[in-house]
């Protein structure tokens, strides 16, 4: 059995990779191999239909969110296999929960430097979006964390909301923003808020009305 898995998950990688090869209507994408931790596996078709509603996620046996999740309405592929991991990880739209988890995310109050926590929960309130220091993002300056389509307790047990963006303490533009916030508070606020809202795709309102919101609060504050 077995090594009749690793064959079909060759297969279907083949088909994710090279679909012209297979043609639309191959039966390869219907079989469903992908090892789910929530019931019943997947097919690739039903996993490429999740991926474009970004309500396709994959996690390994070891991460302590598991056991959270494991009746989550959402199917959750598992990883861990070697024949199928590739093909997995490989799969466009899909969200690590391992990464997520890896992140360390913590809410501003709880940040290991006050100054930062500050700057945060200010920002946080302007843009009534959750900004989450996260020590483990080691690249890159924020991090766009959708967990929408989970349940809210089943996330929580890690002291993270359901969304939020998660913001590396030791970049050096937000040591930049944090150094002005000590001269001026207001002014790093707003220039964090329009590089938030120009990286991250988390906002549905308009820039320019979320901004005008921002601006009118901050100048409230200063006068």
């Amino acid at each position: 059995m077995p090594r009749v898995k690793d064959h079909l998950a060759g297969m279907a990688l083949h088909a994710l990779l090279h679909p012209r090869a297979w043609g639309e209507n191959t039966n390869i994408r219907s079989v469903k191999i992908l090892p789910t931790i929530t019931g019943p596996p997947l097919s690739l078709r039903q996993a490429l239909k999740l991926s474009k509603t970004g309500r396709l996620f994959y996690i390994s046996q070891t991460n302590p969110l598991v056991r959270h999740l494991e009746k989550a309405p959402v199917p959750i592929l598992k990883t861990g296999h070697p024949g199928f991991d590739p093909l997995i990880k490989l799969l466009p739209g899909g969200i690590s929960l391992d990464r997520i988890f890896a992140l360390r995310a913590v809410v501003p109050e709880k940040a290991d430097h006050p100054l930062m926590g500050q700057l945060l929960s200010g920002v946080s309130r302007l843009l009534s979006l959750p900004c989450l220091a996260a020590p483990g993002l080691l690249t890159g300056d924020f991090f766009d964390v959708d967990l929408s389509p989970l349940p809210s307790r089943s996330v929580s047990v890690i002291g993270i909301p359901n969304q939020f963006i998660a913001v590396n303490p030791g970049s050096s533009q937000i040591q930049s923003i944090l150094s002005l916030f000590k001269e001026n508070p207001q002014l790093a606020q707003f220039r964090l808020v329009k590089i938030l809202l120009k990286e991250s795709g988390l906002f549905s309102t308009s820039h320019d009305v979320i901004l005008e919101k921002v601006s009118r609060h901050l100048l409230k504050e200063i006068s």
